[in-house]
């Protein structure tokens, strides 16, 4: 299924019009209902307000395609790794920009964990 078909299907899910979403976004009615019928290419700034206004991750409008790429998403464990596929390269560019965040979070939170029990092991130390 195409983003803009998953951008529909997600809109009407909600129960929410095209004026509705148009509003939310800040277009005009026929801006958005061009975005709808595939006529628009779609920026990824929009995909996320469009994903923000239907209330779910952007990730589920742009997963699909032939090539496979992976994405950790903001909730995962460790090895919890979802597969996306995209053939779109600004796609890919914002899949890729979103695991890299999520890998330098992961770096900055097990450089606090290790930073904290190299505390731990020096107050052991001096007990």
């Amino acid at each position: 299924m195409k983003i803009h078909e998953k951008i529909r299907q997600a809109r009407e899910a909600k129960d929410l019009s095209q004026g509705q979403m148009a509003e939310k976004l800040g277009m005009s009615l026929n801006g958005y209902g061009r975005i709808e019928l595939g006529k628009t290419d779609i920026k990824n700034s929009k995909i996320e307000k469009i994903a923000q206004a239907l209330e779910i991750d952007p990730l589920e409008l742009i997963a699909s395609g032939e090539k496979k790429l992976f994405y950790i998403g903001d909730n995962c464990q460790i090895g919890d790794i979802t597969n996306y596929q995209t053939n779109d390269k600004n796609i890919q560019n914002f899949l890729l920009k979103k695991e890299v965040e999520k890998l330098q979070s992961i770096i900055q939170s097990k450089d606090k964990e290790l930073s904290y029990l190299q505390e731990i092991i020096v107050l052991l130390k001096q007990k």
